[in-house]
């Protein structure tokens, strides 16, 4: 059996992460790991849900909401009938994440966390469709949370 302190006394963190994150998951997941077969989606997955569980529990809570894309229809065209193409961009601003990070602060107590000095980032982005032909314009906000894990980045979007 491989210990903890083994993995961390001889600089293997990340397998150390990894197995930590696998504990967290079901027997078979346990069983897939240990024969190769789990998937590096399934492993991000697992580690997400442990280090975004503050996130994750203030979303079910109705608090925050995972971004979705600005649908085509969220323009309201200047002309009646205007059928123009929407084109969608996004750009880095300053916004309002004062709840966001508290919850970052919340994660970064998490025992991966403190033993690596894993720190999230929060990025807000200002999405805007705008029309080619009227140049009617709809925007969104959104923060983009990150943080880096056993050499991998994880990261969720929520709509603000």
């Amino acid at each position: 059996m491989i210990y903890a302190n083994d993995l961390l006394r001889h600089n293997n963190l990340h397998t150390w992460l990894e197995l930590e994150a696998v504990a967290t998951g079901s027997e078979e997941a346990q069983a897939c790991y240990r024969d190769g077969r789990m998937s590096e989606a399934e492993l991000r997955r697992l580690a997400r849900d442990q280090l975004f569980a503050p996130f994750i529990a203030a979303t079910a809570r109705g608090e925050l909401a995972r971004w979705q894309p600005m649908p085509w229809s969220e323009v309201d065209h200047k002309r009646a009938g205007c059928i123009g193409r929407v084109e969608f961009r996004k750009h880095a601003v300053m916004g309002p994440v004062d709840r966001l990070a508290e919850l970052a602060e919340l994660g970064s107590r998490h025992e991966w966390m403190r033993r690596t000095g894993g720190r999230f980032q929060i990025v807000t982005y200002q999405h805007v469709g705008e029309c080619r032909v009227c140049h009617a314009t709809a925007e969104r906000l959104s923060a983009h949370i990150s943080v880096q894990w056993a050499g991998r980045s994880l990261a969720l979007e929520y709509a603000i």
